[in-house]
């Protein structure tokens, strides 16, 4: 929801509320100026407690200032600006001072404009109440900032215009306001001498202040509803005047401003338009019934993070029901699954005496499909032991796994109920080897094989059924034969015993 923004006009007279929804205009509220009619005007402003709040005069009572000081910077010139600004006789609840650039011709020296409002109502009415605003503002403080364009490149430009028997003339210095003064005219025959007698008497005070110089000509830019409407100047002024008018609907559609509304003049709705789009203005309103902006800062700040609390704990909340709805899903399942294998699984039983063998048997898959790679593991250990073999080669290979008793005089150091890795190996050796050296090579394969860390268990057999002789178990003495073809029967330890 857009926020709302009032915007106060003060006047002599009247005092007119503007309300904004965003910047969108929405009504207009007139009050009298008396007394009488301040606690309706408060009324109305207390309808909307959370809007923007401005105040924007323009009276005859403001006053405006200018004054050259010393270039400092810092907390020296917070304190001389202070010092001065206590000093102007002006200075009494409404007032503001800013630069305004520096001075032509004096590098060591910059301009501060003292601006202030003596209007006792509104001093009484922001202090009294305790209003919250965003600020109090002139119109001629409004102007630099909508003239810019107008100025066609001018260093220095007089702006006028004749609007409800007042006459309002401003003067800019490098789209800075440094003069502005408002007076009252009957409107009668001499009503154009009397303007060309005021525009006159402005630029006599211009010269005293050395902002023109003599014979330079000055720039006037006339506002009025015609952009026909001519000033009419004495002769002496003809020369040293340059006059361009402005009617009021080109400068409306020039500036793009939204339609003006009943009730509202064409200044006005100007510096209603700067007011509302946050320009860097000098703000007159006293310190104590400015609204914080830390304290702004601080709400939107809270605000924001509440929000994102919220989307954070919907966000949450909808990841979780979706989990939890995933879960109940999953549970349906398995309960169907389950009351399905129920309804079909096989009337069975298991005697206790089978339980050990089952176990053992489990045990045994399950070794064997957390060990794929036994197989290789045993052609890796065989394979550094008989490296280097001359005399004995390997003939014949197998590979078993399972439970087996203990062999020979292994049979302590190996538990009940083991399974293990077994590999037969059958050797034939080279015919042409020397007798001594087969005996010599067989007795160092024996020693590398019962050293290895792997090998539990090793057994050897003597076949001699090549040669015609009978078969022999556990005699190492090697038959000469050159058909002789003796076997080990190799036990490996546990995979899990030797840290692999």
């Amino acid at each position: 929801m857009a926020r709302y923004q009032l915007v106060v006009l003060v006047g002599e007279t009247e005092w007119r509320v503007v309300h904004f929804r965003g910047w969108r205009y929405q009504a207009l509220y007139v009050f009298s100026a008396d007394a009488g009619n301040r606690g309706l005007l408060l009324d109305n402003l207390g309808r909307y407690p959370g809007a923007n709040l401005y105040f924007l005069t323009d009276l005859a009572e403001e006053h405006y200032h200018i004054e050259t000081c010393p270039p400092v910077r810092g907390t020296a010139r917070k304190q001389l600006l202070a010092r001065r600004l206590a000093a102007w006789p002006f200075a009494q609840g409404l007032h503001a001072v800013h630069r305004v650039g520096g001075t032509p011709g004096q590098p060591q020296a910059e301009r501060y404009m003292f601006a202030a409002i003596h209007n006792q109502p509104l001093s009484q009415l922001l202090q009294s109440q305790a209003l919250r605003v965003q600020g109090v503002y002139t119109q001629a403080l409004c102007s630099p900032c909508w003239v810019k364009d107008w100025q066609s490149g001018q260093t220095q430009c007089l702006i006028g215009y004749f609007e409800k028997q007042q006459l309002r003339l401003r003067y800019l210095y490098q789209s800075q306001l440094m003069f502005s003064r408002l007076i009252t005219l009957v409107p009668d025959a001499s009503l154009h001498l009397r303007i060309s007698s005021e525009i006159a008497q402005t630029r006599l005070y211009l010269l005293s202040q050395q902002w023109l110089q003599e014979g330079e000509p000055l720039q006037l830019l006339w506002l009025s509803d015609d952009a026909e409407c001519n000033i009419s100047t004495s002769k002496e002024l003809a020369d040293v005047i340059q006059q361009s008018n402005l009617s009021y609907a080109e400068l409306m559609r020039q500036s793009g401003w939204p339609l003006l509304p009943g009730g509202l003049a064409v200044m006005d709705w100007a510096a209603i338009q700067v007011v509302l789009h946050n320009c860097r203005l000098p703000n007159l309103a006293p310190k104590a019934a400015l609204l914080n902006a830390r304290v702004i800062r601080a709400k939107r700040m809270i605000t924001l993070a509440g929000v994102f609390m919220i989307c954070l704990f919907v966000v949450a909340n909808c990841m979780s029901q979706q989990a939890l709805q995933k879960k109940q899903s999953e549970i349906r399942r398995t309960r169907a699954l389950l009351q399905l294998w129920q309804s079909a699984k096989p009337a069975w039983k298991v005697a206790d005496a089978d339980l050990p063998r089952l176990q053992a048997f489990s045990e045994a898959v399950q070794g064997l499909e957390a060990a794929e790679n036994f197989p290789d593991r045993a052609l890796t250990i065989l394979q550094a032991v008989v490296k280097g073999q001359t005399v004995w080669q390997v003939n014949n290979v197998d590979w078993g796994y399972g439970y087996t008793p203990a062999l020979g005089h292994m049979q302590s150091a190996l538990p009940d109920k083991h399974w293990a890795e077994t590999v037969t190996i059958r050797f034939f050796r080279q015919k042409a080897a020397h007798p001594a050296e087969v005996h010599q090579a067989w007795q160092a394969l024996l020693e590398s094989l019962r050293l290895h860390p792997d090998i539990l268990e090793l057994k050897e057999i003597n076949d001699l059924t090549a040669s015609g002789g009978p078969s022999q178990q556990g005699d190492t003495r090697l038959s000469l034969s050159p058909d002789h073809q003796p076997s080990l029967i190799v036990r490996l330890r546990p995979a899990e015993s030797t840290g692999r």
